[in-house]
């Protein structure tokens, strides 16, 4: 399976043109705009406006723009030495997974839906 989290290399060709052609403050808009489409499409589903595909088609354009701010990003000196933005957001990922896993391990035979 492929990992959905990386783009090939002839689409970070195409995500590093877009760049070029297009002002960083344009592309940062565009990342806003795509995660507020993606937060009203998971409104639409829940109340049943909307198929899963809407969410997971605005799920993709999320991924997209994600992966170009890292690209945009991926030597900046504000990181920690050694690394650039993709290692970054992946140390953050396995972090952010790693406190998951504890606390699913913690509440998986405790815990009480409230509702959706």
């Amino acid at each position: 399976m492929r990992n959905i989290c990386y783009t090939t290399a002839i689409q970070d060709i195409v995500l590093k043109k877009a760049s070029k052609l297009w002002s960083e403050t344009f592309q940062k808009d565009m990342a806003q705009e795509e995660a507020g489409e993606l937060i009203i499409a998971i409104s639409h589903y829940r109340r049943g406006r909307v198929e899963i595909s809407a969410v997971l088609e605005e799920v993709a354009d999320v991924l997209i723009v994600c992966r170009q701010l890292m690209l945009d990003h991926m030597m900046d000196d504000t990181l920690p030495e050694g690394e650039d933005a993709v290692s970054f957001v992946l140390n953050i990922i396995d972090q952010k997974m790693e406190r998951l896993q504890g606390r699913v391990l913690r509440d998986e035979h405790s815990y009480k839906p409230r509702g959706i």
